[in-house]
């Protein structure tokens, strides 16, 4: 119980001292986090960490994007081509992060034109597409 304690002081922590910097500072990154978690779905710790780990740094090209972890993973064996889901290398915790705003994007914005899409694509229920309510 004193461990469980601990740790969530220290969360109370780390959160307030977010909270605190997002309040002290207008520009920058700090805008952006601010934007974003003002859509429906998306808290203050996801923006912080897409801010961070995905916007911020410069994106020069497409390997650029890559090396975040948002690619697909091809499997080309002969003729066969098919794809195997996003790729495993580069940053895991974006990589994660995006994956849960495409969930929630879902679930929150269930009327939207790119929701849509993906329940008319995913109602076949064919092997390679994945559907989660």
């Amino acid at each position: 119980m004193v461990r469980l304690r601990l740790v969530r002081e220290q969360i109370r922590e780390i959160e307030a001292a977010r909270l605190q910097r997002l309040q002290v500072s207008d520009g920058g990154a700090h805008a952006m986090v601010k934007l974003l978690a003002r859509i429906i779905g998306v808290g203050i710790e996801t923006a912080d960490m897409l801010v961070h780990e995905i916007l911020s740094p410069q994106l020069r090209d497409r390997r650029a994007v890559a090396r975040a972890g948002l690619t697909g993973a091809p499997d080309e064996s002969g003729k066969r081509r098919r794809e195997k889901g996003l790729a495993r290398a580069g940053n895991a915790r974006a990589r994660r992060g995006m994956i849960q705003l495409a969930w929630r994007f879902l679930l929150f914005q269930k009327d939207s034109a790119s929701a849509r899409w993906y329940r008319t694509r995913a109602a076949d229920a064919r092997g390679g597409t994945r559907a989660r309510p």
